[in-house]
């Protein structure tokens, strides 16, 4: 018998079936769902589902004279139909389903341990609403699929969503409404894309959220809480606290971000005190908050650690997660223009023979952050030399809001002409490859810049030639 042959036979019993659904007389099962009654064959049921399997034997079933009822109020009539219509035929079809109906569905194969559907809507799921999905994590996980084992690829997947958009969750009118086992995993996270500080921040909203019953925290003064009410607030901040990473808070945040909730984190031990001299920060005695050292006006930590994955050749984007780790290198500010002056004189004065550095700029108009690295000592000279290196590149980090992985562009010497990788004169700023990125209006090196794709390989911005708002020079140094 051929295969075809078999095949046809398939679907003629599968149609046949189905009529035997529709045209339930003999039935001795009645399944109430909600509103909703559904008449079915107890041998049917146990034969295709392991969860009707047990349910419907001997000690769980509940008869009703000749028939067994069984309730099952957590799934939707119309999820339940699509189910019991596949029990029966063997087949389903999704094409024409909302996404938050497939997600019903998906769930509810899960509970009745149907895994060949289960599996097969969770492929097509992926496949079909990927769009759909990265537009809604939140919801995603709000559809129990957090509580499914068998959907930890789709967790990880909304959770990874999370992370490299916060604004999806963190600022809207759902964050104080999430679950705090939600919350929690994204606060374990490497791969968030966000400030210490501004997290730490969110969390005193969704916690006073909780603890007041307060349905929008985001203007709710925190000098307004009593020291009882901050107690409150500590219990049920409990778990979640000790995710926050103080030490990626800058040290300048200490006084008006974090010392309103000082009995807070003394209860939760992360502190032991914080004092105050002058508005200064001179005492913390476990000394657990200790700042990643960041003098920054344009870039952040979650910045510093893309980049120094770059001087680490990792630029593998899909392997970028660890922005709340702190690098393994420090970023210790010799330069600001806006500070210390735009002209070429005073970048050779603060910046050369200073080994390797991360030049940092801010365009002007645009907001974009482009700029680059140099592992070898900047220098003058009259008459303007180049510099050899096989590691230098330029970057661009879009405008440092949005998502890195999808908004920043490296581009690395090319390997033909790491003999001019940098160019060194009194009268230029930082200037790397041949106009690749250059400024070099001795002057004021904010006006009239330079960015084409000469010796790199690749252009970081447009146009060709732009003005800057401000610039900063970092010297890298490796931790020990």
């Amino acid at each position: 018998m051929s295969t075809t042959t078999s095949t046809k036979f398939l679907k003629s019993l599968s149609t046949d079936f189905t009529k035997l659904l529709f045209n339930a007389e003999d039935y001795n099962v009645i399944i109430k769902v909600g509103d909703s009654n559904f008449k079915a064959h107890s041998c049917i049921l146990r034969a295709r589902s392991p969860y009707f399997h047990s349910a419907l034997s001997r000690d769980w079933a509940m008869k009703e004279g000749n028939n067994i009822i069984f309730e099952k109020p957590n799934i939707s009539p119309k999820i339940f139909e699509m189910i019991l219509s596949y029990l029966y035929s063997g087949t389903i079809s999704l094409e024409q389903e909302h996404p938050t109906t497939i997600l019903d569905l998906l769930t509810a194969s899960d509970e009745l341990i149907l895994l060949e559907l289960f599996t097969h809507v969770k492929e097509y799921f992926f496949e079909k609403h990927n769009k759909w999905i990265r537009q809604h994590p939140l919801q995603i996980l709000y559809h129990t699929i957090f509580r499914i084992e068998n959907c930890l690829e789709l967790q990880d997947l909304c959770l990874e969503i999370i992370c490299e958009n916060p604004e999806l969750v963190f600022g809207t009118t759902a964050f104080t409404a999430i679950e705090e086992s939600v919350l929690i995993s994204i606060l374990k996270r490497d791969d968030l894309q966000m400030d210490e500080i501004d997290l730490w921040d969110y969390l005193i909203q969704w916690g006073i959220a909780h603890t007041f019953n307060i349905k929008s925290s985001s203007n709710f003064n925190p000098s307004l809480l009593s020291q009882n009410d901050l107690l409150e607030l500590s219990e049920t901040l409990k778990n979640c606290v000790p995710y926050i990473r103080f030490n990626h808070i800058n040290i300048k945040d200490l006084p008006s971000r974090l010392k309103p909730f000082e009995i807070l984190l003394l209860n939760h031990k992360k502190i032991s005190s914080i004092t105050y001299n002058n508005n200064s920060l001179i005492n913390n005695i476990n000394n657990e908050i200790t700042s990643f050292p960041l003098d920054s006006k344009i870039i952040k930590l979650k910045h510093v650690a893309h980049i120094a994955r770059w001087i680490d050749h990792q630029e593998d984007k899909n392997n970028i997660r660890d922005y709340r780790r702190l690098p393994i290198y420090d970023f210790k500010i010799l330069l600001r223009g806006s500070r210390d002056d735009f002209s070429a004189s005073t970048f050779h004065k603060l910046c050369d023979n200073k080994n390797a550095t991360v030049i940092i700029i801010k365009v002007f108009g645009t907001r974009e952050i482009i700029g680059g690295y140099n592992p070898i000592s900047w220098k003058g000279g009259f008459f303007g030399s180049w510099m050899k290196s096989q590691d230098s590149f330029i970057f661009s980090l879009g405008d440092g809001e949005n998502n890195l992985r999808e908004s920043s562009k490296l581009c690395r010497i090319k390997p033909e002409n790491v003999n001019m990788a940098v160019f060194c004169a009194n009268m230029r700023g930082p200037c790397f490859g041949y106009r690749d990125l250059w400024m070099p209006n001795f002057n004021n090196l904010a006006i009239n810049c330079d960015s084409d794709c000469n010796y790199y390989n690749g252009k970081i911005i447009e146009p060709k030639n732009f003005d800057i708002e401000d610039y900063e020079v970092f010297q890298i140094i490796k931790r020990e």
